[in-house]
């Protein structure tokens, strides 16, 4: 799958849990973070730390606007950039299920 710029795809992971969630102050902001308990493909057990980028809402089929709307989606920053993040449900020729996501960059209202 060819990945373009502001577009990625996420995967279901069986052998990941969030293990502890809460808030670090970096640079005097608030951050949420979450510390991911998961298994390598050899077994082993490994942590990751995740930033929260902010939070995005299911979009359930009756209240989308029209077809294209995205299944999950809503304002994120990332490196102090505004997004709007979208993300559809599909399958893969393989028949996996997986999220196919965008980003749109948002940008401030500039008076000409």
């Amino acid at each position: 799958m060819a990945h373009d710029n502001l577009k990625g795809a996420m995967f279901p992971d069986n052998n990941a849990d969030v293990a502890y969630k809460g808030t670090l102050n970096i640079n005097g902001e608030t951050k949420y973070v979450s510390l991911i308990k998961a298994q390598t493909q050899r077994g082993e057990e490994v942590y990751e730390v995740a930033v929260s980028m902010g939070r995005v809402y299911l979009n359930p089929t009756e209240k989308k606007q029209n077809a294209k709307s995205p299944d999950v989606g809503g304002p994120i920053t990332i490196d102090g950039k505004r997004y709007k993040f979208g993300a559809w449900n599909n399958v893969s020729e393989k028949g996996d299920s997986y999220l196919g996501l965008s980003l749109i960059e948002q940008v401030d209202n500039i008076p000409f």
